[in-house]
């Protein structure tokens, strides 16, 4: 071999060499690209994850205090229904017994009742 052909292999033994090295590298940029990338995906899909958790939790918390204010609301209308409903009776009673009392079946049965209690006092 010559000089010449020692050479030229020398130089297709670099760029063997240069070439392997250079698929490397860009292998390896690759790889850090791909990590990166993928690292980054990662911090995003984990930051949205907890930005919705909170804003669920959020949701949620407002919902349940929607649905307790409803409750006692609810709660409170009841009460008044039911007070109101107390109250009308009551002043329907009343008006019932006054009237009655006015009427003579009153004295009647009245009498009758004071006869039948004294009657059984008696024996």
């Amino acid at each position: 071999m010559d000089v010449n052909e020692k050479l030229q292999q020398f130089g297709q033994s670099l760029e063997e060499i240069s070439n392997k090295e250079y698929r490397q590298i860009e292998q390896d940029v690759d790889n850090e690209i791909k990590t990166g990338i993928e690292e980054e995906i990662k911090e995003y899909e984990n930051k949205k994850q907890a930005n919705f958790d909170k804003t669920s939790q959020r949701i949620e918390k407002d919902y349940n205090k929607k649905v307790y204010n409803y409750e006692i609301q609810c709660k409170k209308e009841i009460i008044d229904e039911q007070k109101n409903l107390k109250e009308n009776l009551k002043n329907e009673i009343r008006n019932r017994l006054v009237e009655f009392v006015k009427n003579d079946r009153y004295q009647d049965v009245l009498i009758k009742s004071i006869d039948e209690r004294i009657n059984k006092d008696w024996r």
